[in-house]
Formats: C-alpha cells, sequence, structure tokens
C-alpha cells in the first residue's frame, strides 16, 4: 500500500491516509497530498492516480517503468524528475542505484522508489521541520528529498575516498605487489557513479514549485544550497577519478622500475660470471706446470682471481648506480 501524507496551510500534517482518501482531500485547495509508492502501484491505483489529478496514462507509466538515467521532463499538469540513490555493496564492492521518480504538480507530489531506498521515507518523516522553515508549498517537499539525498551521496563518497586512500598507500608503500585490479574496480565504481549523480541545473530547477511566488527566499537560497553541494560531489569523484587513473600511472611505473632494477642486478651477474670463468678458462691448463708443479697453488690463484674479479664488478655496479 503507497504512503499517502496530507499537510494543510496551517503546517499540519497527517499521516493516517490511504488512497481512498486523496479524491477528497485534493479537492480541498488549502492541502497539498504527498503519495509514495515504494513498490511499484497497481493499474486501478494509477487509475485513481489519473482520475484525481487530470494526469493521463502516459505520464502515470513513468512511476512504473524503469529509466535509463537521471532525466527532468516538464508535462502539461507536473513535471517528471528521475533521481538516484546510490550505495556500496560491501560484498561484491559494486555501486548499487535505486530510482527516485517524482511526479510535481502544484498542490500534489507522487513518488515511486525501491524498498532498498530510504532517502524519500527519511525526507518524509521531517516534514513538520520543512514546513515551518520554508513554508507552505511542494518545493519544500521536494527539497527534503535533495538533502536526503546530498546526505547519502556524501555517505558513498567518504567509502570512496577511503578505498582510494588506502589503494594509494598500498602502492606507493608497495605492501603488495598486485594492486591493478583493485585500480580497475574503484574505476569502475566511479564511472557507475558518474552515470547516476547528476546535478545539473535544470533538473534542479525542476524540483522547484512552477509557482515561483510560492516560495520563500530561504527556500531559494536552499536549492542553490543543495545544487553547489551536489555539484561539489560531482567534482570529488572526478577528482577521485583523476587520482585512479594516476595511481594506475603510478603502479606501472613502479612496475617498470622494479622490473628495470632486476635487468640490472642479473646483468652484473652475467658479467660477474663471465669474467670469473675468463680466469680458469685462460690458466686453467697452464697452471699445473712449472713453476707450478703441485698444482694446488694454480687452484688458489685461480680462486684469487676469480674473487678479485668479481669485487671488482660488484663496486663498479654499485658505484654506477646499478646496485643499491
Amino acid at each position: 500500500m503507497p504512503v499517502v501524507i496530507s499537510i494543510d496551510a496551517k503546517g499540519t500534517v497527517d499521516r493516517t491516509l490511504g488512497l481512498g482518501d486523496v479524491a477528497t482531500q485534493a479537492s480541498n485547495t488549502d492541502v497539498m497530498l504527498w503519495v509514495d509508492f515504494s513498490q511499484p502501484p497497481q493499474q486501478d491505483e494509477l487509475d485513481l492516480l489519473g482520475k484525481t489529478f487530470v494526469l493521463s496514462p502516459r505520464v502515470l507509466l513513468h512511476l512504473t517503468k524503469p529509466h535509463r538515467g537521471p532525466r527532468a521532463v516538464r508535462f502539461l499538469r507536473c513535471r517528471l524528475v528521475v533521481i538516484f540513490d546510490v550505495q556500496l555493496d560491501a560484498a561484491s564492492k559494486s555501486v548499487q542505484s535505486f530510482e527516485l521518480v517524482h511526479l510535481i504538480g502544484e498542490r500534489f507530489l507522487i513518488t515511486a522508489h525501491s524498498q532498498a531506498s530510504n532517502v524519500i521515507p527519511l525526507a518524509s518523516q521531517q516534514i513538520e521541520d520543512s514546513i515551518n522553515t520554508f513554508g507552505f508549498t511542494v518545493s519544500t517537499l521536494t527539497y527534503s528529498v535533495l538533502d536526503a539525498l546530498v546526505d547519502r551521496y556524501d555517505a558513498v563518497i567518504v567509502q570512496i575516498q577511503e578505498q582510494v586512500s588506502q589503494l594509494r598507500d598500498r602502492i606507493l608503500e608497495q605492501h603488495e605487489t598486485e594492486g591493478v585490479d583493485d585500480v580497475y574496480q574503484l574505476t569502475k565504481q566511479l564511472g557507475d557513479l558518474l552515470q547516476v549523480m547528476a546535478p545539473e541545473e535544470e533538473l534542479i530547477s525542476s524540483m522547484h514549485s512552477p509557482d515561483s511566488d510560492a516560495e520563500s527566499d530561504e527556500l531559494t537560497d536552499a536549492f542553490r544550497d543543495v545544487s553547489v553541494d551536489l555539484q561539489s560531489a560531482i567534482d570529488t569523484i572526478d577528482q577521485s577519478s583523476t587520482l585512479v587513473s594516476n595511481l594506475l600511472d603510478t603502479y606501472e611505473s613502479l612496475k617498470s622500475d622494479a622490473l628495470n632494477n632486476l635487468v640490472k642486478r642479473l646483468t652484473v651477474l652475467s658479467i660477474m660470471l663471465a669474467l670469473v670463468a675468463l680466469v680458469p678458462s685462460i690458466f686453467g691448463i697452464s697452471l699445473n706446470v712449472s713453476p707450478f708443479r703441485n698444482g694446488y697453488q694454480g687452484y688458489l690463484i685461480s680462486l684469487f682471481l676469480m674473487g678479485i674479479l668479481g669485487w671488482l664488478v660488484w663496486m663498479v655496479a654499485r658505484r654506477i648506480g646499478w646496485i643499491a
């Protein structure tokens, strides 16, 4: 069953109504109605809404069908605004998005959302304070939704920033040798967030009341403030995307540097072995004849020369910076 909330001009809020009371309440010009669906409305419910608020079936169809992204459309007697609630799934580390559909009229607000999202229910719990602060207008209700949505965006952004910070520390401090998978996962999360977070001025302005005279200066300023907050959220996501992209470059640079160091060490080792092997190759036959008749002196001299050559190669490699 949908939640039906009635608000009169004095700020009195009635949450005890059902969908059958909507027609009676809608006839009162001093009453605003908020009808919220946490499940897709049935056809008989859509018919009742269409008859009560004089809305076409095509407009009401937006309460049931999925949308490809944020949008704002002006119809004859209402405006459609679709925004998205988001959260991070701790298990899969993926971004989950939930549509928040609004049909906004002069004296009514019809919303539809997933049961997994609590943004609209949270906003509906603060009607009394919002009406007392910003006045008797539908924009007060839509502002409450936007304000609750900004809080959700901020929470998700904090989680993303923590992941980015942890990944940066692991890569730069080289606590792990493989971090590219996490970089790609974060890149996907940030891309998914950018697809559903839309603070465009047109979308925000569509949440306003069509009667601008009904809005107080405080409410206008509040909408501007929430617009700035949403734009700041987008800017933070953009900055995080740039940082993650730079982390991938840093990761590849560190891997390349580690590979270069390994090649240098192997090169030094190859030179050492080649020079050390040169001694017995040259003197292996002649050291067993006079003046080294017993042969043991020849072996000792050969080992000494090999050790000296290996030490010289090692010292030269350290001096030119090939070996730390």
